[in-house]
């Protein structure tokens, strides 16, 4: 799941930007963040499955601690990136997703033969 959100939110962010209308926009927001939100709980199901029971603490505070990273960083960068074009904002969006679903695949494909 949760690799296919990342890669699934790619040509999701790439469409953002031929979007004209309100509704149009609207729509595709609705289902970009569906599909990229849809990480959340099957990244807190793996953190539950693969971290050992002494380090659940841990795990579940590195994890908040990214994601607050990500909240006080990303609107700085992204008014950087729409600065210099709206359309660049969604399209680096997208390469961000892609690097960290292929990332994700590699650092990740062997731990699923060993949970099984």
């Amino acid at each position: 799941m949760q690799y296919l959100s990342l890669l699934l939110s790619v040509p999701l962010f790439c469409l953002i930007p031929l979007f004209k209308t309100e509704v149009g926009v609207a729509a595709i927001i609705l289902i970009q963040s569906i599909v990229s939100d849809s990480f959340r709980p099957a990244n807190s199901v793996a953190i539950t499955k693969y971290a050992k029971p002494e380090n659940i603490t841990r795990a579940f505070s590195l994890n908040r601690m990214a994601v607050n990273l990500g909240f006080s960083i990303g609107p700085a960068l992204g008014g950087i990136l729409s600065a210099i074009s709206y359309e660049f904002l969604f399209f680096s969006n997208a390469l961000a997703a892609l690097l960290a679903g292929i990332l994700y695949i590699v650092f990740f494909r062997k731990r699923n033969k060993l949970a099984n």
